[in-house]
């Protein structure tokens, strides 16, 4: 079963915020989350007159309160951060994080960050370092259990890593958990996870692979943690629909096809929130009922 987004109802985002997006050229790769009514979403957009892509956070608790995170110009002033990419919000523990990755490694390794972030201000940031992680990482999804905190790594095969300590703006992470049992080829992590009545869900990518070019397709996941974590995924397919998934005449990304980037995922009542980016240079926030997703 395909589920195409766009039928689904826009989530009501404040007017002058959608007036200030609509005038950008470019902004995809959205992602929402809400906590005692204060609104977050990240995004990227493409500034025209520096030819720069930029990471940005907006937020507000009504109309007349929005403020703006630039992160890239925080991380690039504060670590020297050239690229920030992917950010993702989430919220654990009732506080509310954001992660990202600073895009492909070139000379050097590049880093993941783990961010808190209070109202309009970033509180406090890390960058997560594991012995055996691979040149260039993407996406890891963060949960805490018991107060430690862990990292969903890899889904092929599963790999979950544990935080063992932290100082001076750094997390240090271990192997937790392995199972070459349960491997997901060609997909890799979406959202982040989203605490779900059995363990935790979120939308992974699905990875369509034709002459070293890619197509990004949306597959629902479970993830349930334990002693002996499990992952199961859904059969559906989730995309924001199918004229998108023929792709765009410009690219940011010249081996990209087409994508459905979800990187935002949230609950609200019987409602789930998705934010995502279509082909790098549109998004959307819609609105759509849990079982749909989570029968």
């Amino acid at each position: 079963m395909v589920r195409r987004l766009k039928n689904y109802k826009s989530f009501p985002l404040p007017a002058r915020l959608l007036k200030t997006l609509s005038e950008i050229e470019f902004v995809f790769n959205t992602s929402f989350v809400t906590l005692h009514n204060v609104n977050y979403l990240a995004l990227r957009m493409y500034d025209g007159s520096s030819q720069s892509i930029f990471a940005i956070i907006y937020v507000w608790k009504d109309e007349n309160t929005i403020e703006k995170i630039n992160l890239s110009e925080y991380f690039y002033q504060k670590s020297g951060v050239v690229k920030v990419a992917d950010p993702k919000m989430s919220i654990m523990n009732d506080e509310v994080y954001c992660t990202f990755n600073t895009g492909d490694s070139i000379d050097k390794p590049n880093d993941i960050f783990l961010l808190k972030i209070n109202e309009y201000q970033i509180t406090d940031y890390f960058i997560c370092n594991y012995d055996e992680r691979a040149r260039t990482e993407k996406n890891w999804a963060f949960y805490m259990e018991d107060n430690k905190l862990f990292a969903l790594y890899n889904l092929n095969p599963l790999t979950i890593l544990e935080a063992t300590g932290s100082e001076a703006h750094t997390i240090v992470f271990k192997t937790f958990f392995v199972d070459d049992n349960q491997c997901f080829k060609n997909f890799s992590i979406g959202t982040p996870l989203l605490k779900i009545d059995e363990g935790y869900g979120f939308i992974a990518h699905k990875k369509i692979f034709r002459k070293r070019k890619r197509l990004y397709l949306g597959r629902p996941f479970r993830l349930i943690t334990g002693t002996n974590p499990q992952i199961k995924a859904n059969k559906q397919i989730v995309i924001h629909s199918l004229k998108s998934v023929l792709g765009a005449k410009h690219k940011f990304n010249k081996n990209l096809i087409s994508c459905t980037y979800f990187s935002g995922i949230h609950r609200f009542g019987e409602n789930l929130i998705l934010s995502y980016g279509i082909n790098d240079i549109d998004w959307s926030v819609v609105t759509i009922k849990f079982k749909k997703i989570w029968p």
